[in-house]
């Protein structure tokens, strides 16, 4: 008799107590736990050619009542005239087959069985022939209560195998090794495994589809990295997230200066060994994007207009082999796409060679800032391209009641690597009291220097009658400026809120939660400049401040929606 305390202590340490409780082995009382296990048996990119072999015993597998699910990642090397064994739980001298795995001659169709009390060998053929190179997610799972067998190809269901009658005919587990490759009359299948696991229980579909999606991200650059033509880093492809049929990378790039040369941005692999999946390079003086992606033949495609130096844009790059096509979005727009056309043999090729950002010994890098670079092992939607591009953040500069005086030293400066980092549009909101009016310019807050020409975003203080004066830059003005609503009182604490958007071309201010006035760019050929300044709030060596109380200065990387201003506004604590 076993006690139920002592079962407890098994849960807790199941070596510990097997003595104690007078068993030889775990697998003396397999049911009384009732756990779920699984065990990862290949973890790594594993080749098996003709005469490669893998044995598990019986007693190191987990436990299977009536039960199993093996989830593995597949990738075929080669085809073969004869059957091609992945794995077996069994021996055909014995007749059992409870859970096996062929591959069928010449087209590499799957090809599962399982072992009943009526036919040692019932089994299918399932999908279509597998192409070379491409790695393929299979999920076997198997029901004895059910009677079924279910054969899972990329987390879609392919093809299953019923018992007709479970009453007269049972599924029959057995306790033989599990073999994979070559045993006996049957040699490997040629090919590349990895993330082989066994579970003791029936996958659910949910569970299938989220062990076929295995989805893993590594951000390899977060703060900005200025590139030059030397500057480079590489990723060794055992760093990055495992790839089976689709990647994705995302990244925001300001370009600093043209080149007359063809430059890299990223690429994963060598050109001496032509591997370019993915890759992403400038064209030479033009600036457009030029992509690249490795085919059994090869393919590129020119993306976009020429970049603008100075300003900061998102770009997306997905890749599917199983739908044949490259997306690449810029600022969260589809921009261009490339597609495999009708020769099934053109396959889209990945690889094994290091990702290289900017530069190595054959070409230089471009010559550009590179921050948020985000490498993904599956494609990404349309969805999540938008809000990678969106990624909104917010930065609270001041929180208690600050007061800025005309004479005052410096005021508070925020380096621009502290603030969040702005691709096309920025928002300020602050609650501001004014303590006097003044016959000079007052400063409020201002992103850059008029040392530098640069004013985006400003706020200034009009003289005397202390109305707004907004500000900001642009390619063809830097102070692009204009006076908004009616002059402020003083005493009185007013929540001020101001927006700019570049692709709309367009900069809003609001005084308590309502639209005062708004400034637009009417020349096609000027653009919204943003800059690398540091952000000052009231006076420095050029400017004296306002006189004033400020709190709650936020810096928010998006145009705040009107609604959104009109919910801080109510939001905050007067």
């Amino acid at each position: 008799t076993v006690q139920l305390s002592n079962v407890f202590k098994l849960q807790k340490d199941k070596g510990k107590y097997w003595a104690e409780l007078g068993l030889r082995d775990i697998r003396d009382f397999p049911y009384l736990l009732g756990e779920d296990i699984q065990l990862e048996i290949i973890d790594t990119p594993t080749i098996f050619e003709t005469g490669t072999r893998r044995e598990i015993s019986h007693a190191d597998l987990p436990i299977v009542s009536e039960a199993l699910s093996i989830t593995l990642r597949f990738k075929l090397l080669s085809h073969s005239r004869e059957y091609g064994r992945i794995f077996q739980k069994g021996i055909d001298g014995t007749n059992v087959r409870t859970p096996t795995l062929f591959l069928a001659p010449n087209t590499s169709q799957l090809h599962p069985c399982f072992s009943t009390t009526k036919d040692w060998n019932v089994h299918l053929f399932v999908g279509d022939s597998l192409v070379l190179g491409r790695t393929y997610h299979f999920t076997y799972a198997l029901s004895a209560t059910e009677g079924r067998l279910d054969v899972y190809i990329n987390g879609v269901l392919a093809g299953f195998k019923c018992v007709t009658d479970i009453v007269t005919e049972q599924i029959v587990f057995n306790n033989e090794p599990l073999r994979m490759g070559n045993f006996e009359s049957y040699a490997s299948a040629k090919c590349e495994i990895v993330d082989f696991t066994y579970y003791n229980w029936k996958l659910s579909k949910e569970e299938i589809e989220d062990n076929f999606q295995q989805r893993q991200t590594l951000q390899i650059i977060n703060n900005p990295i200025s590139f030059q033509a030397g500057t480079g880093r590489d990723v060794s492809h055992t760093d990055l997230p495992i790839v089976s049929d689709a990647l994705s990378i995302t990244l925001r790039f300001k370009l600093q200066s043209r080149s007359n040369k063809l430059t890299r941005i990223f690429q994963k692999g060598i050109n001496g060994i032509n591997t370019q999946t993915p890759a992403l390079f400038l064209e030479p003086l033009n600036m457009r994007l030029y992509l690249y992606f490795s085919t059994t033949t090869d393919e590129n495609v020119y993306v976009g207009g020429p970049l603008v130096i100075g300003r900061t844009y998102h770009f997306t790059y997905t890749l599917s082999a199983f739908e044949r096509r490259l997306d690449v979005y810029i600022d969260g727009v589809l921009a261009g796409f490339k597609h495999l056309e009708g020769v099934v043999a053109d396959q889209l090729v990945f690889n094994k060679e290091p990702l290289f950002i900017g530069s190595d010994d054959s070409l230089p890098s471009a010559l550009a800032e590179i921050s948020d670079f985000t490498y993904y092992n599956w494609k990404l939607s349309v969805e999540e391209v938008q809000q990678s591009f969106g990624r909104r953040k917010s930065l609270q500069i001041v929180t208690t009641p600050t007061l800025l005086l005309k004479a005052a030293t410096k005021g508070p400066v925020v380096p621009h690597t502290t603030l969040p980092i702005v691709s096309e549009e920025l928002s300020i909101t602050l609650l501001f009291k004014l303590s006097c009016h003044s016959d000079n310019w007052g400063r409020i807050f201002q992103k850059g220097s008029d040392r530098n020409n640069t004013r985006t975003p400003a706020l200034f203080l009009e003289p005397q009658r202390s109305r707004l004066h907004t500000c900001f830059s642009t390619t063809t003005d830097w102070n692009v400026n204009d006076f908004i609503g009616d002059p402020l009182v003083v005493g009185r604490t007013y929540h001020l809120a101001y927006t700019l958007s570049r692709s709309e071309r367009r900069m809003d201010i609001y005084i308590n939660g309502i639209s005062a006035g708004f400034k637009t760019v009417s020349d096609v050929y000027s653009h919204i400049l943003f800059n690398d300044e540091p952000f000052f709030i009231g006076s420095d060596e050029y400017h004296p401040s306002a006189i004033c109380e400020i709190r709650n200065l936020q810096f928010h990387n998006w145009k705040l929606s009107a609604e959104e201003v009109t919910q801080d506004y109510k939001d905050q604590n007067y």
